[in-house]
């Protein structure tokens, strides 16, 4: 992940690296994602709003904007389906998928270590992640919504 404060710079070297012809492409989930969202909701529930959360496909495309960078979206959707008598999957999913399924070369932070030790009891054990959680449940089915956001981009 790379942290929002240091993209225009990594941004602006990745379109300078581009040949005439180039082009760049970043797929990243957006804030309406759960891999997004829910990062957002466990350090507001369970950090008490401190720590901080990953970069999202609108990060990216403000600091593309922010740098004169142009560029192209293309929006893609789904929906993750888990039953919800299937706590393995579920477990699985929040705490290896939506949590710490991230390129981090240098280290695992603390937050997202934290998240990735907690079980789904400890979770659901919390109003506010239960009441987050039961919304995303359709017919004994967790719907997990999946927004991702493919950009591509061209030398400067």
């Amino acid at each position: 992940m790379i942290p929002r404060q240091d993209l225009a710079v990594v941004l602006k070297k990745c379109a300078s690296l581009l040949k005439d012809t180039g082009v760049g492409f970043i797929a990243l989930a957006t804030r309406k994602s759960f891999y997004v969202d829910f990062y957002e909701q466990y350090l507001q529930i369970f950090k008490e709003g401190k720590g901080e959360g990953f970069t999202s496909a609108e990060d990216v495309i403000e600091s593309l904007d922010e740098c004169g960078i142009q560029h192209q979206i293309h929006r893609i959707f789904y929906e993750e389906p888990i039953k919800a008598d299937d706590h393995a999957a579920l477990e699985h999913y929040i705490k290896h998928e939506a949590t710490v399924n991230c390129f981090n070369k240098d280290k695992e932070t603390e937050q997202l270590s934290e998240s990735h030790e907690i079980t789904l009891e400890e979770l659901l054990s919390y109003p506010e992640m239960e009441q987050y959680l039961n919304s995303l449940l359709r017919n004994s089915v967790y719907y997990f919504p999946e927004e991702v956001l493919l950009i591509s981009f061209n030398a400067n």
